[in-house]
């Protein structure tokens, strides 16, 4: 996994720039960096070697002059590689950047549809004018970029894009909408006002002061049902095998998060089946909330794993929230995000890159517990309130009467729900639920495992987002995912059964945990809100009486939800200078 910024226009010196905003990415490539400047433009890139140690330096210069910088991985490298010989292609190292480079030359556009992986790619044009970003199909690796009167630039994080000119303002609209749903971004627009993230599957071009985006993947689930679920855990589990398989392919250690639930245990076992080599294995709990470690030392027990174990104090964790958020210049959507990136710090010690459950429940159904709260008989702007309504932090009520200025909170629910309502356009009724789950929802976990993982200087590589199990679950009918004797992801439970103990298929879903009530009644805790509340930003935007009437709510009731949106953009205002709103 890698690093990467482009520059096609920045009111400071290009050279400058460029090396600066590079710096930024250091914890995702410490292995290795290039620069290429081209007329006003610039392409840099950062590595953390998986493969070909020796070779795949980037960026990498194509024949017509153009410049490649490639973040991700290739999981069909060999397959593509025997396509391209067979077309007189000629490569001289294993890198799967040279696949790609030659690639590009030879199809271009239709190079996108052809690979299976994960990837976010950056062509600056031979002049540096301009540059074309591409994106995976389900956003695994993300790419961010600031288009306005003075800077046209790209970056693997935010952070970056700071670095070339991006004003440090938050946008009005994305704020209230993160304190509502405690996501970083609304559709594409960040809570930084002059930077943006790329959608899934999308190619954005940078030129002059205009950006344009095209999707070049379609939307998933507009697949038919297929067949009889007791033929389909067997299948689902040959082709989640498969995908492990491949996405355990590298030259370096891959190991697994393994938080004790079902879903990174079945990847574990997994690996151990289809990779003999001694399987390393990493879980992480806050202390004073360490229940999760015997689960997964449960499964580490009955797949023979090496298993570190690492539980961090309030202390530790409030330290590492810091350097997370001024890291990547974004305030932290959940705790568990401080947790992955410590435990990706002690990991990078024995492997580079690690295996992690991300899109189960999205895909095989994970939320049926919501179903019920949100049903909607096929309205689909009644669902998307619900909907809403279900998954968020802060109540519109909360918001309105806290505000200093409610007036942006209108066009934050109404530009949710016109995305939303996008996103279930060609959707099938029955399938409201997963559609956005997995469109919207699922965008979100992809990022913060990105985020946490890549400035612990780990790659976090996610088996679910195989294409061959994506299309299998998304053709699964409305019933075979239903809960099973109370337990949800019955079709996965099934798959996993003669891999894991009885007690890991009986369990319950719980991710990585992280105890706000631990973190927010501790000293440290207490502390650091009361360093978050003092910033500008916090004082703008919320009205005194009303801030603090929620703080007493949220201590008394020990649910302390809001109190972490708050915390964290207090910290993001200190940490990364965001104190004004536009």
């Amino acid at each position: 996994m890698c690093g990467s910024i482009a520059i096609v226009r920045s009111p400071f010196e290009t050279e400058a720039v460029a090396k600066s905003a590079l710096d930024r990415l250091a914890s995702r490539g410490p292995d290795g960096s290039g620069l290429i400047f081209s007329g006003s433009g610039a392409i840099g890139h950062c590595r953390l070697a998986l493969r070909d140690h020796n070779g795949g330096a980037q960026p990498v210069t194509l024949s017509d002059g153009r410049k490649l910088a490639f973040v991700g991985e290739l999981y069909n490298d060999g397959k593509l590689r025997r396509l391209l010989e067979l077309q007189g292609a000629r490569f001289s190292s294993a890198s799967d950047t040279e696949t790609l480079a030659a690639a590009i030359e030879r199809w271009g556009g239709e190079t996108w549809s052809k690979l299976d992986g994960m990837f976010a790619m950056m062509l600056l044009s031979a002049h540096g004018d301009s540059v074309h970003l591409i994106s995976d199909k389900y956003g695994v690796k993300p790419i961010f970029y600031s288009q306005t009167v003075s800077t046209s630039a790209a970056a693997s994080q935010p952070s970056s894009l700071l670095s070339c000119g991006a004003v440090q303002k938050a946008h009005a609209v994305a704020l209230l909408h993160y304190l509502r749903t405690s996501q970083v971004c609304l559709n594409t627009q960040t809570v930084l006002s002059d930077v943006k993230l790329m959608s899934p599957g999308s190619v954005v071009t940078l030129f002059g002061e205009s950006a344009n985006q095209v999707r070049w993947s379609a939307s998933p689930f507009q697949s038919e049902s297929l067949g009889p679920c007791d033929q389909s855990a067997s299948k689902l589990r040959y082709l989640l095998s498969e995908a492990v398989y491949r996405q355990s392919s590298a030259d370096s250690p891959v190991g697994v998060f393994l938080s004790g639930g079902l879903d990174s245990s079945i990847l574990a076992a997994l690996l151990q089946m289809v990779r003999p080599a001694p399987l390393k294995t990493f879980a992480v709990a806050l202390a004073g909330d360490t229940d999760d470690l015997d689960y997964s030392k449960l499964v580490s027990e009955r797949i023979k794993s090496e298993h570190v174990e690492l539980v961090v104090s309030p202390e530790e964790f409030f330290k590492s929230m810091r350097e997370l958020i001024a890291e990547r210049a974004l305030p932290l959507s959940l705790p568990n995000e401080v947790l992955i990136y410590e435990l990706s710090k002690r990991a990078r010690d024995s492997v580079k890159a690690i295996l992690s459950g991300e899109g189960a429940d999205e895909l095989f159904g994970g939320y049926h517990r919501l179903l019920a709260r949100v049903r909607s008989d096929g309205d689909w702007p009644l669902f998307i309130q619900r909907y809403r309504n279900v998954s968020s932090w802060f109540s519109l009520a909360d918001l309105e009467e806290s505000l200093s200025d409610p007036a942006p909170l209108l066009a934050a629910v109404q530009t949710d729900a016109d995305y939303l309502g996008e996103l279930l356009r060609d959707a099938r009724p029955d399938s409201f639920l997963r559609t956005l789950l997995f469109r919207d929802h699922f965008r979100h976990l992809l990022l913060r495992l990105d985020g946490s993982a890549m400035a612990g200087s780990i790659e976090g590589r996610v088996p679910f987002t195989d294409p061959d199990v994506v299309h299998f679950a998304i053709g699964l009918p409305e019933a075979a995912l239903m809960p099973a004797f109370g337990l949800e992801k019955p079709l996965l439970r099934k798959a996993a059964d003669g891999l894991l103990p009885a007690t890991i298929l009986r369990r319950p879903k719980r991710a990585f945990n992280a105890s706000l009530s631990i973190l927010f009644t501790s000293n440290v805790g207490q502390r650091e809100l009361n360093s978050a509340l003092q910033q500008p930003l916090i004082c703008k935007l919320f009205r005194k009486e009303k801030l603090e009437q929620i703080l007493n709510e949220d201590f008394e009731s020990q649910v302390f939800h809001r109190t972490w949106l708050i915390c964290s953009l207090g910290l993001w205002n200190e940490l990364c200078g965001v104190s004004e709103i536009c």
